[in-house]
């Protein structure tokens, strides 16, 4: 829903996770679904944080004083800011430390 990515890249993740054998069990271990699930995450996480770098931010001025803003328009259907308070991320922003 918030990453820009094709519903059937998600529908076989999901057939993916929840395959089962001949006897009914599941393919995928609930311990390795889980590690697998949070590698994702990282990645997630890795990304955003890339996108963000490659954009790169800088102070500019407006009406309501200085602001962040983007100097690149790389991946424009990824909405960093947003995709970052979901995933509970902090983006370096210029003037913090």
């Amino acid at each position: 829903q918030h990453l820009p990515i094709d519903t059937s890249s998600i529908n076989a993740f999901k057939i993916f996770f929840t395959a089962k054998d001949d006897q009914g069990y599941d393919i995928i271990k609930e311990d390795d679904r889980l590690a697998i699930w949070n590698i994702f995450e990282s990645l997630v996480k890795i990304c955003i944080k890339y996108i963000h770098r490659v954009r790169g931010v800088k102070l500019v001025s407006t009406p309501k004083g200085l602001r962040p803003a983007y100097i690149k328009k790389a991946y424009p259907k990824i909405k960093v800011r947003e995709l970052a308070k979901i995933w509970n991320i902090d983006l370096p922003m210029p003037g913090s430390q």
